[in-house]
């Protein structure tokens, strides 16, 4: 990473009004979101760069959530790498990033075979809405504060009752469980419990709980404040130290290996912004281009179904005409009837043409406005 590319983010990160040298995860969200990568690559990326799983990014963090973010963007990725490249890890991190990929390499295997999937998949439907309705946070709070401790943290097993009570298998009851407790805590705070409940709600109602959580809830997910500062204020308690290997700094600036410039001015975000959308605009003249091809080939059917249609037609009329010209009683009403059918697939078609042409029309008008 040259010194340019350090300068254009530090610029960036100071602007986030970082604390202890420290972004939280809605703020470094906000950002990472008008890079317009779509929420599974963010996601994705979340987890690859929050090197210590701690739910906010220092410094280095977040120059590589940059870094792959603009080789993305300018295509030399085609995707989030599903490990930190080498040479953007700055030695300050390196000791962490290969004891979490260890980990991890042990963790994919233990839920290899612990995973199981749902075994009333197959009455389920998808749609699973994580809107959470103001009467329905009502009642999830209510819950909460019936089952919660002095601290505010509630354990895995105070909600039996209420598993009980919904039905639900055990299996689905531990993946919302985990969705909502990345740390792997023994307990959760109240957003992440209301969260909880609202997957057991839409479970009991029959839809199927999606596999991950949206990127905006899993960064706040990982802020571990509980496990840092429950008994902060209660002499018979010391405080439980923090699982990272150091803890914030307390400087203004970020404790990082890379140099925190000053007095920088940058517009590459806003140029890749605009380089984003241009690939968007060419893309979507690409797609036009292809519905005017398409609508030419579709036109040009259509008009030799007319024209067979209308000669057919023209027999049906003649066969008529001789039928009740002749000497017999044939069923003209059912003639009749098989040509009022043909007059109204001539209509329908005419129609569907007389539309295609608007298509066209409106697809050409648009590429010349371009």
């Amino acid at each position: 990473m040259d010194p340019k590319e350090k300068n254009k983010f530090w610029e960036i990160f100071r602007s986030l009004r970082p604390e202890g040298g420290y972004v939280s995860g809605e703020k470094a969200y906000g950002v990472l979101r008008s890079s317009r990568l779509d929420n599974e690559k963010l996601a994705k990326l979340w987890d690859l760069v929050d090197i210590d799983d701690d739910g906010q990014l220092d410094f280095d963090e977040f120059c590589i959530a940059m870094k792959i973010i603009f080789n993305i963007i300018n295509g030399i990725y085609k995707d989030v790498p599903s490990n930190i490249p080498e040479e953007l890890v700055p030695p300050s991190k390196q000791h962490l990033v290969a004891a979490r990929e260890a980990l991890k390499g042990s963790g994919d295997a233990q839920i290899g075979s612990e995973d199981s999937e749902d075994p009333e998949d197959s009455i389920l439907k998808d749609g699973f809405d994580w809107y959470m309705a103001p009467s329905d946070r009502m009642r999830y709070s209510d819950v909460y504060s019936s089952h919660c401790d002095k601290y505010g943290a509630v354990l895995y097993n105070a909600f039996a009752p209420v598993y009980d009570h919904l039905g639900i298998p055990r299996s689905q009851i531990q993946k919302a469980w985990d969705m909502v407790n990345p740390q792997k805590s023994e307990t959760i705070d109240k957003d992440q419990c209301l969260v909880f409940l609202h997957l057991l709600t839409q479970r009991s109602q029959g839809f199927r709980i999606p596999n991950e959580v949206p990127f905006g809830l899993r960064a706040s997910f990982k802020k571990g404040n509980i496990d840092y500062n429950l008994h902060a204020n209660d002499p018979s308690h010391t405080m439980r130290e923090s699982q990272t290997v150091s803890s914030p700094s307390t400087t203004q600036c970020p404790r990082s290996d890379m140099e925190a410039p000053k007095d920088v001015r940058d517009s590459d975000w806003e140029i890749v912004g605009l380089r984003n959308e241009l690939s968007t605009l060419d893309n979507r003249i690409e797609s036009l281009q292809r519905e005017v091809d398409e609508s030419s080939l579709a036109k040009g059917r259509s008009d030799l179904v007319r024209r067979d249609l209308l000669k057919l037609l023209d027999y049906k009329q003649g066969v008529l005409t001789n039928l009740k010209a002749g000497g017999f009683r044939p069923d003209y009403s059912m003639v009749e009837r098989n040509l009022e059918k043909l007059e109204q697939h001539i209509v329908i078609l005419q129609q569907q043409l007389e539309g295609k042409n608007r298509d066209i029309k409106f697809i050409e008008d648009t590429l010349r406005g371009r």
